[in-house]
């Protein structure tokens, strides 16, 4: 009898401590959980305050306060500038169909001239011209006749024996084959007459920045203005 109540107390022992052991057990879930949540929510404290604190992109301020490159330039007269073309005056005559005095643009060929005059006519010799030669203000084209006699006076108004380079018609490549002339040069040669039209004489080109007395001494029995 009484080793049955032993038996009965031990056993109540032990349903005791294992329910203590499961409170152990639930209270550790419980702290466990409690951590995670704490933990959950300084995480989530911290992004709401970065998110409050950074600095917002304004795009449409952006938008607004953004000036066209182009817009930018517009102030350089200088370069925003559009050159005014320069022309040339030419006579033509000879066996053209319309001669006369006819203004052309600077760079033109002798062809551009002709074919402003109307053209060839039937009984003309146009091998005997250099159609392809550039324009020369003030300059007087013959156009002769086939089987015509061509006379000292026609070769000395039409064929160029000339070969210094003429500064008021020259382009840039030409202009660079003269010695100490690069592109910088060449091409401030080329926006001066572009902006105040042809040299009158060649000692004018020292009137560009850049070329001094010195250097208009090694070209100037290479140039020309007609």
């Amino acid at each position: 009898m009484c080793n049955g109540r032993v038996g009965e107390i031990q056993q109540i022992n032990q349903i005791l401590d294992s329910g203590d052991k499961m409170i152990d057990f639930t209270k550790r879930e419980q702290l466990l959980i409690i951590a995670l949540i704490i933990i959950m929510l300084i995480g989530l404290s911290y992004l709401i305050y970065s998110k409050n604190n950074h600095p917002r992109l304004d795009i449409d301020a952006y938008k607004k306060d953004t000036t066209p490159i182009k817009e930018v330039f517009a102030g350089d007269g200088e370069q925003e500038r559009e050159k005014e073309p320069v022309f040339v005056i030419v006579h033509v005559s000879g066996a053209v169909k319309q001669p006369g005095v006819y203004e052309l643009k600077e760079g033109s060929r002798v062809i551009d001239a002709v074919n402003m005059a109307g053209g060839m006519v039937e009984d003309s010799d146009p091998d005997a011209i250099n159609l392809a030669k550039k324009l020369v203000d003030e300059e007087k084209i013959y156009v002769p006749r086939k089987n015509e006699t061509i006379t000292e006076q026609y070769i000395a108004e039409t064929v160029e024996t000339d070969n210094r380079i003429n500064i008021n018609t020259a382009d840039q490549r030409e202009l660079e084959s003269l010695p100490g002339i690069g592109p910088v040069l060449a091409q401030r040669i080329i926006d001066y007459r572009t902006r105040n039209g042809p040299f009158q004489s060649s000692q004018d080109i020292m009137k560009v920045s850049g070329i001094g007395a010195s250097k208009y001494e090694d070209i100037k029995d290479m140039i020309r203005v007609k």
